[in-house]
């Protein structure tokens, strides 16, 4: 129960932080101060839903959920290049990523969704690029939409905790751009009788194929740069408090930032694309990565191990489109 307090006391400051440090309305129309203001009181009994457990189909071991989607416009702007270029990722695709974020905030804050998402963490996405359009000069000249869903699919009930996912499609001129499958974990008492699904990059980074493409150096510093870009200002990114009263020895790198800056290196396909995202691990900063790939599968496979470990942290694996 302390525990619980503390959390939502410092997710609290964060959120009135960003309050203090925002200017502007947010171009998905997402009150981000808002938003975690909703995402507290859903740690007050009986504001909020409870988990279902054991859907119709999959059994006790799974959570059925209420559809919740939420639709809207939006557009590219100066400032978001900005901020997402001082992130290390200028020319990526990942921009669309990083500007979508805001929803997946909008959803875990609706009070029909009973995921208490504070401390959780991104476990593996799926993310499709059906157009290769996606730099941001001609982003800004797009007229773009989006539809973002939770609950269209059970949550998955793992040793840690539940794994659950959210869709965003995002369109323009009324034909989908990009669609992305993004799976998370909310932290649950240990459930001894299940094992978590092996990832392929779970291994000694001795045994994992590729070779060396590139190193990357984190300081606790980045994870901020990211959130400036996509608004995730979950308190295990952003503060080494917030991080060690949901049981992390430092702050923890954004996966989806570590998997842009893996992409960077090798570079992005000139064809529509999908990019199969692991993982593996938290990436705890400051720390310097090693970037591996292997090009003797179907698919590209980019794994980033940790340079004094030897584990590997996060995995993408890249596949172009017929």
């Amino acid at each position: 129960m302390l525990l619980a307090i503390f959390a939502v006391l410092l997710a609290l400051g964060t959120a009135l932080l960003y309050m203090l440090a925002s200017s502007s309305k947010d171009p998905l129309d997402v009150n981000i101060p808002l938003a975690f203001a909703q995402l507290l009181l859903k740690y007050l009994p009986g504001y909020t839903s409870s988990l279902k457990i054991g859907s119709r189909d999959q059994g006790p071991d799974t959570f059925s959920f209420d559809t919740i989607q939420v639709t809207g416009r939006f557009s590219i702007s100066d400032e978001d290049i900005r901020t997402f270029n001082k992130a290390g990722c200028g020319g990526s695709p990942f921009l669309l990523v990083a500007k979508t974020t805001p929803l997946v905030i909008k959803l875990l804050s609706d009070r029909r969704c009973p995921i208490k998402p504070l401390g959780a963490v991104n476990t593996r996405n799926v993310i499709t690029f059906l157009q290769t359009d996606w730099h941001a000069g001609t982003l800004q000249k797009k007229d773009l939409t989006y539809i973002a869903s939770f609950g269209t699919s059970d949550g998955i009930r793992r040793k840690r905790g539940i794994e659950f996912a959210i869709t965003i499609d995002v369109l323009s001129g009324g034909q989908k751009f990009v669609q992305m499958e993004l799976w998370m974990l909310q932290f649950l008492p240990t459930h001894h009788s299940l094992r978590e699904p092996r990832l392929a990059g779970d291994s000694d980074a001795r045994n994992i194929p590729g070779v060396h493409l590139s190193s990357i150096n984190m300081t606790t510093q980045d994870p901020r740069r990211w959130a400036a870009s996509c608004k995730d200002y979950n308190p295990i990114h952003i503060s080494k408090l917030g991080a060690r009263l949901f049981g992390f020895k430092s702050v923890i790198a954004h996966g989806n930032h570590v998997a842009a800056l893996a992409l960077q290196e090798s570079g992005t396909p000139m064809r529509p694309f999908t990019l199969e995202l692991e993982f593996v691990r938290p990436m705890l900063l400051p720390a310097k990565f090693e970037v591996l790939r292997d090009d003797q599968q179907q698919a590209e496979v980019l794994t980033v191990v940790s340079d004094e470990r030897r584990k590997a942290h996060v995995r993408v694996a890249v596949k172009t489109l017929d």
